[in-house]
């Protein structure tokens, strides 16, 4: 029995080192880093004795052959003026997201080509679609990211689907906020929604604002933070932890938490769930 417990907490170990050597390595890639370093040879570092190569290249098809830096330098910045917007649906393959309250209505994309770019504006709805998945072409320098700037007012829904990168949303107010993302960290500063939907796999999720009706906040690896502009007595809230320690106003659970408390005949209701992460839920009254 000692001996299957010592192996079923290897497979374990090995299993969380490897999603979290992947982590690394996509956050690596997020910010920037250069593909060659996945490898060691002559081109790479100065001390390599060998004529050969060690490690993964990764070529255009993502294959094992070689990788040759692009002479391109991705230092572009361009703007696109946006209708009256009502709704904006955002689908990007890489690159951070920004989205803030401005005097105009703006999208600006900085280091993505335009032709990697497709936007619909009909009727106040826009959508963005970036497909630029060619990181392996790209160099070190590289820095995709897309900042939006909307006028004050209470926006229809805003919904984000970011595949690699991180996600910024501040000072904005809308019924309805989706976010969807793969690896990347997720900020919500100052918001004010209706309708609230977080999904994520690896990253660290914070929110602030105002939550009202159902908000759902969900995690696969890495921390939730929620920070409720709100009296706690308003709001019923389910909060499950697999593994991680949590935390609700001044109470904290080690390990894992599965709790349901707060007002039950409120319409607010806050659902955090988290695999493998920390969770800390603050209510502000």
């Amino acid at each position: 029995m000692k001996t299957h417990r010592g192996i079923r907490t290897l497979v374990v170990v090995s299993v969380v080192l490897m999603v979290l050597g992947s982590l690394c390595i996509g956050v690596g890639i997020a910010k920037g880093g250069d593909l060659r370093y996945l490898h060691v040879d002559k081109d790479t570092v100065d001390w390599w004795p060998f004529n050969g190569s060690f490690g993964i290249q990764l070529g255009d098809s993502f294959d094992f052959t070689s990788w040759e830096e692009e002479k391109h330098s991705y230092k572009e910045r361009w703007d696109q003026s946006l209708q009256e917007v009502e709704s904006l649906s955002l689908d990007v393959s890489l690159g951070d997201v920004r989205i803030e309250r401005g005097k105009e209505n703006k999208i600006t994309f900085l280091d993505i080509r335009k032709e990697k770019v497709n936007i619909k504006q009909e009727k106040g709805n826009v959508t963005v679609t970036v497909d630029n998945p060619d990181i392996s072409k790209g160099n070190r320098n590289r820095n995709d990211t897309i900042i939006v700037t909307l006028k004050d007012k209470q926006y229809e829904r805003i919904y984000v689907e970011d595949k690699l990168g991180d996600i910024q949303l501040k000072n904005l107010s809308a019924k309805h906020i989706t976010i969807e993302e793969k690896l990347g960290d997720i900020t919500l500063e100052h918001i004010v929604s209706k309708d609230l939907a977080i999904a994520q796999s690896a990253g660290d999720i914070e929110v602030d604002g105002q939550l009202y009706g159902n908000s759902v906040v969900k995690s696969s690896m890495g921390d939730i933070t929620i920070h409720v502009r709100g009296d706690q007595k308003d709001y019923r809230y389910r909060v499950k932890n697999t593994m991680g320690d949590t935390q609700i106003q001044n109470r904290e659970w080690e390990l894992s938490c599965d709790a349901e408390e707060g007002n039950r005949s409120s319409d607010n209701y806050l659902q955090l769930h988290s695999s493998m992460g920390d969770i800390d839920l603050q209510f502000e009254g």
